[in-house]
This record gives structure tokens, sequence and C-alpha cells, in this order.
């Protein structure tokens, strides 16, 4: 397993937003660790996931896959049943055995990825009767990514607007060390300064 460098285990994180988390097994992977990289070198391709060390969950060892798609996640895991998900996995349909009642991580996040499922005219439609300019050009469905443009309404101070916007949150200004702000695009702590008033 190769140890990458904090701002490339960033830039992986932001280009690839599903993530896997994998309990090592008690003696270690072994030669299924050649396999699993084999696989995903060829039938998911290099440049379309990440592998880094994924810390500890609780006693244990994790490792982290990172990947740009959850059909790709799906996959894998199919792959590879034996695999062992640990908690802080990103992945539609995850439930975990630990949490209160079953429920998924992502009850308790705000995930970086999400569909807009809506075509253009469903959004012109939800404001019928009121003036609204639209700006976005054309708006395709699909999965929206951190840092891609996705469409919103607002006010534009007269009537409303449907533009496209940047995807993603502002980071909190403590934790900024330089004037461009790069963004937060999974936000998984809701005691965060995200969600608490500014004073």
């Amino acid at each position: 397993m190769t140890r990458r460098s904090t701002p490339q285990a960033k830039i992986d994180d932001s280009a690839c937003p599903v993530r896997v988390l994998i309990y090592v097994p008690g003696m270690g992977f072994g030669r299924r660790s050649d396999a699993l990289h084999e696989w995903l070198a060829t039938r998911i391709g290099r440049g379309n996931y990440a592998w880094h060390g994924g810390g500890r969950g609780g006693t244990r060892d994790r490792i982290a896959l990172y990947f740009r798609e959850p059909d790709a996640a799906s996959a894998c895991l199919t792959a590879f049943p034996d695999l062992e998900l640990a908690d802080g996995t990103c992945l539609p349909g995850y439930s975990s055995p630990y949490m209160p009642f079953g429920r998924s991580e992502d009850d308790d996040t705000v995930c970086n990825l999400y569909n807009q499922t809506t075509t253009q005219e469903a959004m012109r439609q939800l404001f019928k009767g009121m003036s609204m300019t639209d700006r976005a050009g054309n708006v395709a469905p699909g999965k929206i990514y951190p840092d891609q443009l996705a469409p919103i309404i607002r006010h534009d101070g007269k009537s409303l607007e449907l533009v496209k916007a940047r995807w993603g949150m502002p980071s909190p200004p403590s934790v900024l060390k330089t004037q461009r702000d790069p963004g937060v695009t999974n936000v998984r702590n809701l005691t965060s300064c995200h969600f608490t008033p500014m004073k």
C-alpha cells in the first residue's frame, strides 16, 4: 500500500467523492491485495479510483477506496464479497450495523454528490405565474459533483432568475489559510461550524 501526501489525498477526495472504508483482515490482505489492485486497474481504470490508508476504526486498521461513481464502488464490492465494510463508508445503500435502527451514515451527513433529476422546465413551473429570467443555458439532468456548475433559482433584486452556480460549501473562516477559498465538499460532522450561527 502506497502512502500519499496530504495534498494528493485532498485531490483524490475531491475527484472521487464515493468513499468505501474496508477493514484490514487480522492476517492482512496477503495476495488479495494484488488481486484487488489488478481488478481496480483493469475494470475501473487508474484514473477512476484512489487507494489510501483509512486510519483505525475502533481497534482495527482500515483502507479507504475512493471512486468517481457509486456504480464502480458497488461493482468492486460485488467482485470481492469478502471485504468487510467499516463505518465511515459513504455509499448509497450502506447501512451501519453499529448505528441505531440500522440507519445509513448518509442520514447524518451532507454528501458532496447529488443527482439532478428535475428538468429545466419543471424548475420554471415551480414558480409559475412569477416573473423569471432563464440564464442557465442548457441544463441536462445528471450527477452533480463538487466544483461543477449546477442550476439554482435566486432573486436578483427585481425578479427570479434561473442560473448556474458552483456546487459546494464555503470553508469556515477558522480553517482558511489563504485568500482563496477552495470550499468544502463533504461535511460529515453536524456539530461543525458550518451549522453554527456566526456571532
